[in-house]
């Protein structure tokens, strides 16, 4: 059986208390047997969070985030795209 995803954000403040508590209501919120994935920008705050309250869910980063993020490491485009 389908079932739709979910969708949420997190708009009030980008803290540790925030997100935390955020997160503990969607786990309360979610059946137990429901799968879960977290797909987030590079963000050490909320990613923390996740691997926090949801220690053994899949989590990745998007795609743009990671382009960005590899740029800034010094890792050309050209080198990194074609692995998308």
């Amino acid at each position: 059986m389908f079932t739709p995803p979910i969708g949420f954000g997190l708009a009030v403040e980008n803290n540790l208390d925030c997100c935390t508590w955020f997160l503990m209501r969607l786990k309360e919120s979610l059946e137990e047997a429901r799968e879960v994935s977290f797909i987030t920008n590079i963000d050490d705050v909320v990613s923390s969070c996740i691997d926090h309250v949801f220690p053994n869910l899949y989590h990745v980063y998007n795609s743009k985030t990671m382009l960005i993020y590899m740029h800034t490491r010094g890792v050309t485009r050209k080198t990194f795209e074609p692995l998308f």
